[in-house]
């Protein structure tokens, strides 16, 4: 009994009921209790409307760049195709036939670049990693000489075949 008398003393006071201080200190943690779920709620509501803005945000920003990237390619078809026109209409005009626009940079793989001449005698002429310029005939490998040399065998191996080229086809 005494244990009893001594746990009301501790909550209640001496006549067991609780002080009204004590009470309403009881009523405000339980209101902040029952309210805590709805603040949580809130702050994960801002945040996903945050993300939302977020994403919302990045997705107009990602049509936009794409939006002008296309535009830029379109542009540059354009102006390649009138420079494929002008070419032509020179060529026309001089007597001078230019051989067709190759891609002189294509990945030829392993870090070899190089160009391919379908038709041409020599498949593909190809510069490799390591300075090495080598010229490609049905799977069969001719090197210009070492690295250090090739760039001077390759530019003579081209002033070569530009002498004794006709002027005109």
């Amino acid at each position: 009994m005494a244990a009893t008398a001594q746990g009301r003393n501790v909550i209640g006071g001496l006549s067991g009921r609780p002080e009204v201080g004590q009470l309403e200190h009881l009523r405000e943690e339980a209101r902040q209790e029952r309210h805590r779920p709805e603040a949580e709620r809130d702050a994960m509501r801002q945040e996903r409307d945050q993300e939302r803005q977020a994403r919302t945000k990045a997705e107009t920003t990602a049509a936009t760049q794409v939006t002008a990237a296309e535009t830029r390619l379109q542009v540059t078809r354009k102006n390649l195709q009138q420079a494929r026109h002008q070419l032509v209409a020179a060529q026309a005009a001089t007597g001078l036939a230019l051989p067709e626009l190759i891609d002189l940079s294509r990945d030829l793989g392993d870090g070899v670049r190089g160009v391919a001449l379908p038709g041409a005698g020599i498949e593909v002429v190809a510069r490799h990693p390591d300075g090495t310029v080598v010229l490609y005939h049905q799977n069969t490998r001719m090197g210009l000489g070492d690295p250090e040399h090739a760039p001077a065998h390759g530019r003579a191996l081209a002033a070569a075949i530009l002498a004794v080229s006709p002027a005109r086809p």
